[in-house]
């Protein structure tokens, strides 16, 4: 929300605690605080101030992860030079308190067997809160502020090497942080300028025909399948350069699911998940819907912290986020009071649309990977494949060293068809085993797959 008296925008924020390591964070801003403390009162620190260093310390190290998580976000805090809003209290709304284990991340109960308290103050007086101990909350209206572009951080994210500086300062273009020192520069500033400004351009309908044309080319679904592979098992020539044409000239391929309006089924589910989408954020914002819903949070039972579940809701509404997973052992869709809202129905259409998304983009990485693996030369071994002809002495059963070694190859001696095209077939083979192992499509591991996990048991 925007302040019409100053520049701040005013969110709210929730930080997890074992993410953003703050037990270990207040543990450390604790520890500087006795050190100047102790200083301070030689013969013993007031016990009535033990509660104050507490309370610094919980709201200091709080206020530290809150201006990463802003900054990981383009934001930063906005308090000005008005040093009371460096206070506790003073910079945020503090709320929904709770304490977590450190490693686990799981809300542990305090001294007084709440598992959330409403300020930092009652965390310390009612839970017992120590530094070093690791706790979750969510802040309200901070003054923050849309952070400057550091163009300077922005090219060197683009170019982390400096090659394109380099290749830029060769042809004489002038750079941001150059300057113009005299008429002849800018003059071919000026025609630099003109020249490298694009002059083709393409109407809508042309962008998109693909086919002979300069736009994007569709491709059908049924070309990525596995099926559709060489017999030999090797990928397809002409799909795998229609993938890699789409991914390096415009970093997209459009996949006509329907494969031409043979598999209209596709674009029904397609349709229903969109539809489910919209009725969810439609009885979100007329009704009471949300409170249907758990609050964004960690999922239970995934192994990693960073997978979340749950609604969340930002800027008074203007910002609304539900976040999704497929339960490994059932394929349900969690959170699963999500079927409250848009139904079974609704929910079926999620899940659905998601196992076709994901079986396509499984589908896309293998061609790419094989499509590199092929090009680097990866399983290239020359003599893996040996021709024999009738009277032609066998070598069966060598490998290239001792068929080197024997004479009847040299170290010169080049890759043979054969070997390259079952160089083709090996890098399909290990592009679906990547994929099938690394790629999470939210379904159940197969009991044959030697892969350790804890995740759905």
């Amino acid at each position: 929300m925007q302040n019409s008296k100053d520049d701040s925008t005013y969110m709210d924020v929730g930080i997890n605690g074992k993410t953003f390591g703050i037990g270990d964070l207040s543990r450390r801003m604790h520890e500087a605080l006795m050190v100047v403390a102790t200083k301070q009162f030689p013969s013993g620190i007031p016990e009535e101030l033990g509660d104050v260093y507490l309370l610094y310390s919980m709201d200091a190290s709080a206020k530290e992860a809150v201006k990463v998580a802003m900054d990981s976000n383009g934001y930063a805090l906005n308090l000005g030079d008005d040093e009371s809003m460096q206070d506790e209290g003073a910079w945020g709304q503090i709320e929904s308190v709770s304490f977590v284990d450190s490693e686990t991340g799981d809300v542990i109960k305090g001294e007084d067997g709440s598992t959330s308290y409403e300020s930092f103050t009652d965390a310390i007086a009612k839970g017992g809160w120590e530094p070093g101990d690791g706790f979750s909350f969510v802040v309200r209206e901070i003054p923050s502020r849309k952070k400057a572009m550091d163009l300077e951080a922005l090219l060197k994210a683009l170019d982390p090497d400096g090659t394109l500086w380099d290749e830029a300062k060769d042809k004489g273009m002038l750079l941001p942080g150059d300057e113009i020192g005299s008429l002849k520069e800018l003059a071919t500033d000026c025609e630099q300028r003109v020249n490298s400004a694009p002059r083709e351009a393409n109407d809508e309908f042309n962008v998109y025909r693909g086919g002979t044309s300069m736009g994007y080319n569709v491709i059908q679904r049924s070309s990525l399948l596995k099926a559709s592979r060489n017999p030999d098992g090797s990928e397809n020539q002409k799909t795998l350069l229609h993938v890699m044409d789409s991914l390096a000239n415009h970093g997209c391929i459009i996949v006509d699911l329907t494969d031409e309006d043979k598999s209209p089924e596709v674009a029904e589910t397609m349709s229903g998940m969109w539809g489910a989408t919209g009725s969810f954020f439609k009885q979100i914002g007329e009704g009471d819907a949300a409170s249907t819903i758990p609050a964004m949070g960690p999922a239970e039972g995934v192994g990693s912290s960073h997978a979340m579940v749950g609604y969340a809701s930002f800027k008074d509404g203007d910002n609304q986020f539900l976040e999704t997973r497929i339960c490994r052992t059932d394929g349900s869709l969690l959170p699963k009071e999500t079927s409250s809202v848009i139904g079974e129905e609704g929910v079926k259409s999620m899940v659905d649309a998601f196992n076709i998304m994901s079986e396509v983009g499984k589908d896309i990485v293998r061609i790419a990977t094989a499509a590199s693996s092929d090009e680097a030369g990866a399983f290239v071994t020359v003599g893996s494949v040996v021709s024999q002809d009738e009277d032609s002495p066998s070598i069966a059963g060598l490998s290239f060293e001792e068929a080197t070694v024997s004479g009847v190859m040299d170290e010169d001696t080049q890759p043979s068809d054969d070997d390259i095209a079952r160089a083709s077939i090996l890098a399909s083979e290990a592009a679906t085993l990547l994929t099938e192992e690394i790629m999470d499509d939210g379904k159940p591991l197969s009991e044959s797959a030697n892969i350790e996990h804890d995740e759905g048991q």
